[in-house]
């Protein structure tokens, strides 16, 4: 029995749709954990250890305990840095 046509467009704009969506998250969770990475790695280099970053889409989130306002303010000074040459 054939299919219509109509069913052949409709399936294959589903399975594009889904690829589509599969490729937009690993994507987004690739560009995540390259960014958190990069900014760790970052601050390691800058002896900012006690920093800790979380990446929700394009937000990135610090926190920690820094020992004084100057070290809070280096650590986002370098993350936005280093967040900005990736774009």
């Amino acid at each position: 029995m054939k299919l219509p046509s109509l069913v052949y467009s409709a399936l294959c704009f589903i399975v594009s749709a889904v690829l589509c969506i599969l490729a937009a998250i690993f994507l987004a969770q690739g560009t995540e954990e390259l960014s958190k990475e990069d900014i760790r790695r970052t601050w390691a280099e800058n002896n900012l250890g006690w920093a800790e970053i979380k990446a929700d889409g394009l937000q990135l989130f610090i926190f920690g305990d820094a020992e004084n306002e100057v070290e809070r303010f280096s650590a986002i000074s370098v993350a936005a840095k280093v967040s900005m040459l990736r774009v």
